[in-house]
């Protein structure tokens, strides 16, 4: 079984609003089932932390590097570190090397390029063309809810401090 058209919708919407993917524990199956069909491996992965998460982490961290984190829902990165400093709240980046996840954008600027030959008025009623520039320039990623992580090193640089993690 592959993505139904409601899947699609929903995943769709998270392309514009995430902020319910945040809620810890919710489970959204299309979600469950992208990763499942459409994950692959990522490139390096950035994410601008919460206060919440930078406390996680900092508490983590008095164990030691290799204490393990793992991610409590839905998380949403990118593929661009200048993407990852417009979000979060503390100056703090998590920087995760080569982790396998969900390409939310390259999987809808494939969809809507492939809408824009076989019903380019549909592609036209959507703004294809925003939404695939939009998606070219965030090239996001979703995570899925349980992702074990583990933070190897800490980085202070210019005004940022970036976590490096990788897959536990």
């Amino acid at each position: 079984m592959m993505l139904t058209t409601d899947d699609e919708a929903t995943l769709l919407y998270l392309v514009h609003d995430k902020e319910h993917i945040g809620r810890r524990g919710e489970k959204i199956p299309a979600l469950d089932r992208a990763f499942r069909y459409l994950s692959e491996d990522g490139k390096n992965l950035w994410r601008g932390l919460y206060e919440q998460e930078v406390n996680e982490i900092t508490k983590l961290l008095q164990f030691g590097f290799n204490a393990r984190w793992t991610l409590s829902h839905y998380t949403s990165f990118t593929e661009h570190r200048c993407v990852a400093e417009k979000f979060g709240n503390k100056k703090s980046l998590l920087q995760i090397n080569s982790i396998r996840g969900f390409p939310l954008c390259k999987w809808a600027i494939d969809l809507h390029q492939k809408m824009k030959i076989e019903n380019p008025k549909e592609y036209e009623q959507c703004d294809g063309d925003f939404l695939i520039e939009t998606c070219e320039k965030e090239a996001e990623w979703l995570l899925i809810m349980g992702t074990p992580l583990r933070i190897i090193n800490v980085i202070d640089e210019k005004e940022y401090r970036i976590y490096v993690a990788e897959r536990a």
